[in-house]
């Protein structure tokens, strides 16, 4: 049997959302409202406008053994690619093609992205 219901804030996502505020990063929405699938990743805007963020991936997000799953990573880019194209107002992908030149070891990550 499975329950479905809306969860409410709780103390950690407005903890979250506030660090996310004062510091600079931008969050998506899915990763504060608890969906389990969103890639724990807070992006930063810096001053010469290159978009940053270092996260960690785990099994959850594993594809080949020891290794980020293609469509994780893909979804990782259109997300800061996104942040990095329009830093005022929500941007939606209308084509995304991403050519893989080797696997991405699950761990500690950064990636980045300039307009």
């Amino acid at each position: 049997s499975v329950t479905v219901a809306a969860i409410p804030d709780t103390a950690r996502q407005t903890q979250i959302r506030q660090h996310v505020t004062t510091q600079g990063l931008s969050a998506p929405r899915s990763s504060l409202y608890g969906n389990a699938l969103a890639p724990p990743v807070l992006t930063r805007r810096e001053e010469s406008g290159r978009v940053v963020a270092d996260f960690h991936l785990g099994a959850a997000y594993e594809g080949p053994p020891g290794y980020v799953h293609g469509g994780v990573s893909a979804l990782i880019l259109d997300h800061l690619l996104g942040e990095a194209a329009s830093p005022t107002a929500a941007a939606f992908t209308g084509s995304i093609t991403v050519r893989y030149l080797r696997a991405t070891p699950l761990g500690p990550l950064r990636v980045e992205a300039v307009r």
